[in-house]
């Protein structure tokens, strides 16, 4: 089995093949073009987390750390817990991983994820700082963005090796099954629109936010734990997390132990939609028109429709893509603020700041699918 990191489809094993009667799972990496990457050893973001771990992986972080702390996880996998208080993974010190050789697979994969609907798909997490984004605005074309992905080998061969431990035809089957009942339900009240359909009419006419958008929605506060709270890299500074506060978002530095370190000052987000320069604008733009070509808005907005039955699909994905416009737009007035820059109007690198503080929340939104 071979694959290439630019628009391939890898078979998947024979034994998922057969589970699905003959049809051939594939994982699809087209949505890598365009993109670089390079891991910053300074940086730790992907490390607040806790990841998966089946018992073969958990068997060996046990001889690197045997006081490794577990938490019980679902379908025979655990979870290794992060410090108390938001605090990163047991294995980060000093921004460095102690079990980088066998760390599990969601750290191999990282920052690429893999999502499961009626086919895998694999997207690229944009909060990474280690992903280049200087070419995401080329996905507002209708072809996309063509040109090789570079770095992500060592992540893509993960996720191929992984696709074969799973029954991936199965859930596959199942996933076409529950979607092929929604449609019927849809259809009957005249709700439903076909996947490439829909899509072809939101890149038509991307949902820009306006005023009605604004004020942005609020980040958690910090008595639901700092552990909800937003995270992204900042130069010099580390993870910077941030929370809702009367007066404003509060961010402050997140220690790699747990708890608060250094607080960076309260800041208003905007009441009405920020000023973009032009070519902020077309970034917007290519975020929002990838964010269309994700499989994951479409399962989200699937398992929206449990909450909002009387709505359309295209109501709730134009709904979707406004709101997480509406947070790229505030989350970078909020990181220009913070960062002492009073323009009046947002430059590319602005909604870059900004893209990078709302991405990983858009990617951790439930699906009616299932991530890898």
């Amino acid at each position: 089995m071979t694959s290439t990191e630019h628009g391939t489809h890898v078979p998947i094993s024979s034994r998922a093949r057969e589970e699905r009667d003959g049809k051939e799972p594939t994982v699809d990496f087209g949505l890598l073009s365009g993109f670089s990457f390079a891991c910053r050893p300074d940086c730790g973001l992907c490390c607040y987390a806790t990841p998966a771990v089946s018992a073969e992986e958990s068997a060996r972080l046990l001889q690197i750390e045997p006081s490794t702390p577990f938490l019980e996880g679902q379908g025979g996998y655990s979870l290794i817990a992060s410090r108390p208080e938001g605090g990163a993974c047991h294995f980060l010190k000093a921004n460095r991983c102690r079990c980088h050789p066998d760390r599990p697979f969601p750290c191999r994969e990282y920052p690429l994820t893999a999502h499961v609907g009626t086919r895998v798909q694999v997207t690229t997490c944009l909060s990474c700082p280690g992903v280049d984004l200087s070419r995401l605005a080329l996905w507002n074309r209708a072809d996309g963005a063509h040109s090789p992905a570079v770095g992500f080998q060592e992540e893509i061969a993960a996720i191929t090796a992984e696709t074969l431990k799973h029954p991936v035809g199965v859930w596959i089957e199942f996933n076409s099954r529950r979607v092929a009942k929604l449609r019927m339900r849809m259809q009957r009240h005249e709700l439903w629109s076909e996947p490439d359909e829909l899509r072809a009419r939101l890149l038509a006419e991307l949902p820009l936010p306006g005023s009605d958008d604004f004020p942005p929605g609020s980040p958690p506060t910090e008595e639901e734990g700092l552990a909800t709270l937003p995270l992204f890299y900042e130069k010099d500074r580390g993870c910077v997390s941030f929370y809702a506060r009367e007066e404003g978002w509060a961010a402050f530095v997140l220690r790699e132990t747990g708890g608060k370190g250094d607080s960076l000052g309260v800041f208003a987000p905007p009441d009405t939609p920020p000023s973009l320069t032009p070519q902020a604008e077309q970034l917007l733009r290519g975020y929002l028109a990838y964010l269309v070509r994700r499989d994951q808005l479409l399962w989200a907005v699937y398992y929206e429709t449990a909450h909002h039955p009387d709505a359309s699909l295209e109501e709730l994905a134009e709904a979707f893509l406004l709101e997480a416009g509406t947070q790229v737009m505030a989350r970078a007035f909020f990181r220009a603020r913070m960062n002492g820059l009073t323009g009046k109007r947002l430059e590319v690198e602005d909604l870059e700041r900004g893209i990078r503080a709302t991405d990983s929340d858009l990617l951790d939104l439930p699906t009616y699918g299932r991530v890898l």
